[in-house]
């Protein structure tokens, strides 16, 4: 036991001998604007092998104390390019940084969720960024109201909790990560990640295509991983500090605040959070409220890191929330929903060790457990042919699951031109209850009829085993290549006490390559293959929802997907333009049919031969003066069932989104925008026609103090009475609305 203790020691903490054998090096430097050549205050300075951030003071100054012999220095500010610079310790100890403004980031953004630290443009597969700045700017109370602006990318599912769709896929092919990290949901539409507060989000990352390589079943569609905060380096001294944010909606009276607080202690760092937000039911643009899209949401979380030395870090997380009531609107106005319960709770661990030899340059392991519990109360009034007869049906339906998250990524460094990344991973999706409860009363003489408990399931389980492998190869100064492949295999049990194990392998492969046609043109292509494994709900039980009655089938096969990328980028010195086109086509798609004949709306899960979609994006960004910042972005998807020509579910209409950007001075920024969608008339049976409109929003933000901002919007300037095209039909969009936000940094 004595041997093993001690060799656990010497692999935590032993092999950084040579980063402690000599006295921490003192790095300071000031951040200038290259212009004005004035200090820039409040510049994000990230540094490599580090899970945390410093910022320069209101003088533009920072300070770095480290082991390490070199470092990479990110540095960036809202409206201004990020910068990345290698210094040596021994040598470079007094810097002065330049930053060139730029309102909509020209340059490349490093995705952390393929993995292999890429740029934006090294990747093969096209890729978003939502900054902290774009979501403290936007106002916006939930992730949702985040993502529709972004080429490509829609909803599915209402209110709340309505989830990401991608490239025209929803319903469990995006996969949703927090942190990296998988999450699921029992609900049709997928996971909605909503339970993480929009103040407590470093950035969002959208990866469109498929990404099983990586990160197994479900990624058919694209990836939205959700990042968010770690220690940040208190504003007024290096001990203690904190963040207080707030904003306000008047279109549902809402209202979200969130309280941050930042420590270091020696070699301890802490970041730890609290927040409250709620909402009224939403109004329209003729003033009347719309019911059942009220909700209410608190949450607390925390990450504490330990740093021994600059090789080795572990940081235990936690994050817990906890939904009050959240309106769920209906598939018709006779059908009222809510939850009454929407409970999660993370904790985990995550250790990294990085400069582990010439070769083997990181290793990361990651283990977490996520708890989530949900209840729904669901009351109809079922109307008969005499009134007298009418009934009001109260459902009543619990889940809940744990669920168990074991990864492990290996970097190897090979020569100057090849890196690999390795790894294994777990997802356990456990103790999958659900159960139902029904009580009948008449409805207009209030007797009751009858009473019913049903379990649907109890204990049962998915889990998911993979290793995969990815190789990046510089070919030529011009030619880079990425290639990947990962087997997995799945076990799921509806009825574990039956021993009706259903079990699955797969395997995905991807390969892409960017290449540099000329100086301001890159050429990118990507061809993947992705998987979805059925889950339990499709596969093994009949339930009511707002939408219907759901009916599994547990002869449903996984879908198997082929998708291809075609993309031409041109980076100018203030312009970017971004042409691409995909083809994917989806083997045994997954589809919820339903049957609108029956008495009470029916839906089976079922097969289709293929499901094919197809479709062109274009994003432009231009910085015409150093104030003056005009984009555009446009997206056309097409998908149909192959068997029979029939339009998929979910494939959003024509979307355009185009803006302006103007900053008259260093501290103010104004930002004019407006959404199309086009008319939609050929959609899917279960589907419904959307009209053409247009929104515009309008907002300011301004920095009142370097430590203290503002912001004000004006959402759907005009009062357009408009229906997205993933709403039911009696529902509308959100009328105009004024909001505001404070955030101040101590």
């Amino acid at each position: 036991m004595t041997k093993f203790l001690g060799g656990l020691l010497f692999l935590l903490f032993g092999f950084s001998v040579e980063g402690l054998a000599h006295d921490d090096y003192l790095i300071c430097g000031t951040v200038f604007d290259t212009e004005t050549k004035t200090p820039l205050p409040n510049v994000s300075i990230g540094i490599s092998s580090h899970p945390f951030k410093n910022h320069t003071d209101p003088n533009g100054k920072f300070c770095i104390k480290t082991h390490a012999d070199s470092l990479t220095l990110r540095f960036s500010l809202m409206g201004y390019q990020n910068k990345r610079i290698s210094i040596s310790c021994k040598n470079d100890s007094s810097l002065r940084v330049f930053l060139r403004s730029e309102l909509l980031m020209m340059n490349e953004v490093v995705v952390s969720a393929n993995k292999n630290a890429a740029s934006s443009l090294e990747q093969t597969i096209t890729s978003q960024v939502i900054s902290n700045e774009a979501i403290l700017e936007s106002g916006a109370q939930n992730i949702p109201d985040l993502l529709v602006k972004q080429p490509s990318v829609s909803l599915a599912g209402q209110a709340y909790h309505a989830a990401p769709s991608i490239r025209g896929l929803a319903r469990k092919r995006v996969l949703v990560m927090v942190d990296g990290e998988k999450t699921s949901s029992e609900r049709n539409v997928g996971t909605p990640g909503t339970f993480i507060n929009p103040f407590e989000i470093e950035q969002i990352e959208i990866l469109k295509g498929p990404y099983s390589t990586l990160y197994g079943s479900d990624a058919i569609g694209g990836v939205v991983n959700i990042l968010t905060k770690s220690f940040e380096t208190p504003y007024y001294n290096q001990n203690i500090g904190g963040r207080f944010d707030i904003s306000t909606r008047s279109v549902s009276n809402a209202k979200n605040g969130n309280l941050a607080l930042n420590g270091m202690l020696g070699k301890w760092m802490f970041h730890v959070d609290a927040g409250y937000r709620d909402a009224d039911d939403y109004t329209l643009a003729d003033g009347t409220a719309l019911m059942n899209t009220f909700y209410e949401e608190k949450h607390a979380g925390g990450k504490l890191t330990f740093m021994p030395n600059d090789h080795h870090a572990i940081t235990f997380k936690s994050y817990y929330s906890d939904g009050g009531e959240i309106g769920k609107p209906a598939y018709d106005t006779l059908t009222n929903a809510v939850h009454d319960k929407d409970v999660h709770f993370i904790a985990g661990v995550n250790y990294k060790w990085t400069g582990i030899s010439r070769t083997l340059t990181k290793a990361e392991l990651n283990f977490s457990r996520h708890d989530h519990d949900l209840g729904v109360k669901i009351i109809k009034h079922k109307t008969e042919t005499d009134p007298s007869d009418d009934k009001l049906v109260n459902n009543r339906k619990t889940l809940s699951s744990t669920d168990y998250v074991l990864q492990g990524d290996f970097y190897f460094t090979l020569n100057k031109r090849l890196k690999i990344l390795t790894g294994f991973d777990s997802f356990l999706h456990q103790d999958i209850d659900i159960s139902e409860s029904k009580v009948v009363h008449g409805y207009y003489s209030g007797l009751f009829l009858k009473q019913e408990f049903t379990t649907l399931l109890s204990g049962a389980y998915q889990n998911s085993y993979g290793v995969f492998v990815q190789a990046d190869f510089i070919a030529t100064d011009k030619l880079f290549t990425s290639a990947g492949v990962r087997w997995n295999y799945i076990s799921t049990n509806g009825a574990p006490n039956q021993n009706a194990e259903k079990t699955d392998d797969a395997f995905s492969a991807n390969f892409g390559l960017s290449y540099i046609l000329a100086k301001s043109f890159t050429l990118k292509a990507n061809v993947g293959s992705a998987f979805r494994a059925p889950d339990v709900k499709e596969l093994y039980i009949t339930t009511n929802t707002p939408g219907g009655l759901n009916i599994g089938n547990p002869d449903l096969a996984s879908e198997h997907s082929l998708n291809f990328d075609l993309a031409l980028i041109y980076k100018g010195a203030a312009s970017l333009v971004e042409l691409s086109a995909f083809h994917n086509q989806i083997e045994n798609m997954i589809v919820l049919d339903w049957d609108n004949s029956t008495a009470s709306r029916e839906g089976t899960f079922r097969n289709i031969g293929k499901g094919v979609l197809y479709g062109v994006e274009l994003a432009y960004k231009q910085n015409l003066t150093q104030a003056i910042s005009p984009y555009f972005n446009f997206s056309w998807i097409h998908g149909y069932d192959d068997s029979s020509d029939d339009e998929l579910t979910d494939v959003p209409p024509i979307q355009i989104n185009l803006g302006i950007k103007y900053k008259p001075v260093q501290k103010l920024l104004l930002h004019l925008s407006a959404r199309y969608s086009a008319e939609q008339t050929e959609v899917a049976d279960d589907d419904i026609p959307t009209d053409a409109f247009t929104v515009i929003d309008f907002n300011a933000s301004v920095q009142l103090l370097e430590n203290l901002a503002l912001n004000a919007s004006v959402t759907n300037l005009f009062n357009e009475d408009y229906r997205e095209h993933y709403q039911f039909d009696w529902m509308r969009a959100p009328g105009r609305s004024f909001n505001t936000g404070l955030h101040f940094n101590f």
